[in-house]
């Protein structure tokens, strides 16, 4: 499992990277999926899914400083428990939008980073140290791009292991014995995902964020 979620975490990370080779779309859900279907050795299944996911998500895209939800984390990490849990497009749907919009409250969060190394590039341009602040950008690209959606897509495979996680039948049947229970996961999972955009908010309206240039 731990080989699967490196690989899942490379092609969300690489894909997320996409500007460093002129944006050529590979974010889009329909490619995402292939490469992660791919790499998981079910490529078919990852065509799929893509195509589903592609519907799903194909009018969301981020204009000037709308956030839509991530399709890009959604096609890889939805297509990943898909594929490893056998529950096919059942798991990838159920799971887009929480994925989606969780990974669209983490480039909110990438964003506040971007500022803090704006900032730091500042510093070494004011002392006319261009290959530092030039270090810097590179180094707070990567870091916001490839790193912290490798991050996500790692923590997400490996942290549920599959192993762990029942099969898509065994949920399916739980759920229809304990409606209560159902509601109380849906209840859990609503409140943690719409508590997040104030407690982003709160922290960017801090001085600390707040005289921050974005980048």
């Amino acid at each position: 499992m731990l080989i699967k979620a490196i690989l899942v975490g490379l092609v969300l990370g690489l894909c997320k990277s996409e500007w460093i080779y002129g944006f050529p779309q590979v974010g889009r859900p329909i490619v995402v999926s292939t490469l992660t279907g791919l790499f998981l050795g079910d490529p078919v299944q990852g065509v799929i899914m893509g195509s589903v996911l592609e519907l799903m998500f194909i009018g969301s895209f981020p204009i000037g400083a709308a956030v839509s939800p991530d399709y890009t984390s959604a096609g890889a990490i939805c297509t990943a428990f898909a594929i490893l849990t056998g529950g096919g497009k059942a798991v990838a749907t159920a799971m887009a939008l929480p994925i989606a919009l969780l990974g669209g409250f983490i480039f909110i969060g990438c964003k506040l980073m971007n500022a803090a190394f704006g900032q730091i590039m500042m510093k070494y341009l004011e002392k006319d140290d261009s290959k530092g602040a030039s270090r810097i950008y590179i180094m707070g690209s990567v870091f916001t791009c490839f790193v912290v959606y490798f991050a996500y897509a790692f923590v997400c495979i490996f942290a549920g292991k599959v192993n762990k996680v029942p099969s898509f039948q065994t949920a399916k049947s739980a759920l229809r014995r304990d409606s209560g229970g159902r509601s109380s996961i849906i209840n859990q999972a609503t409140t943690f995902v719409f508590c997040i955009p104030p407690i982003i908010t709160a922290i960017s309206t801090t001085p600390l964020f707040g005289s921050f240039t974005w980048i």
